[in-house]
């Protein structure tokens, strides 16, 4: 592999949009960290692993109870997203023969671009932290689609819990991308130009 490509930030934030630009521009592979935890998943067990099942056999009004606050689902998703982590990291360790590689979603924090980019310094590794904290944005996206599952499949009155913890979580990408010094891209930048 001579490219990675490492883009993070919060559900909504346009990670996969990005990924799939840059794979379509240079015919990269895309892998999110998603299916990372899926795969991870089927391996471990909950009790070695368990912020990757924090959420496993709730349904979201059980989830929003039993994590009532955005700081709590927040934090729950930071825990769940270095668990992956570690998946990540074994995934890169292996001889992938991808010229250029796409990583995304929640789980690539700058702290873990950071760690990715000292390991890699005989290749070239991009790390991009997108952002958005437009709260009607948010709202309309959520609306539109839903976040814990599709939009029928949980009660509409939860959506402003939703929003509320992904801002936040915008937020939490937004000032760790400032700390370690990690390039941030807005909404607007990806799809308002093209990739550069």
């Amino acid at each position: 592999m001579n490219k990675l490509t490492l883009i993070g930030g919060a559900p909504l934030s346009g990670k996969t949009t990005l990924s799939r630009k840059i794979a379509s521009r240079d015919g990269a592979v895309e892998l999110s960290t998603d299916s990372i935890r899926s795969w991870m998943k089927s391996l471990v067990s909950p009790n070695g692993y368990p912020g990757l099942f924090y959420s496993d056999n709730m349904s979201a009004e059980d989830f929003y109870i039993k994590y009532d606050t955005p700081q709590s689902v927040v934090d729950g998703e930071i825990a769940e997203g270095r668990q992956v982590e570690k998946g990540v990291l074994a995934l890169l360790k292996t001889e992938v023969t991808w010229d250029h590689l796409v990583v995304e979603g929640i789980a690539i924090t700058p702290e873990l671009m950071t760690k990715i980019r000292d390991e890699y310094r005989d290749r070239e590794v991009e790390c991009i932290i997108l952002v958005d904290e437009d709260r009607h944005r948010i709202h309309d996206r959520i609306s539109g689609r839903g976040l814990w599952g599709p939009l029928d499949s949980y009660p509409n009155s939860l959506i402003p819990k939703e929003v509320e913890w992904v801002i936040l979580y915008n937020k939490w990408f937004h000032e760790q991308a400032i700390e370690y010094g990690i390039k941030i891209l807005t909404v607007e930048q990806i799809t308002l130009r093209p990739v550069s």
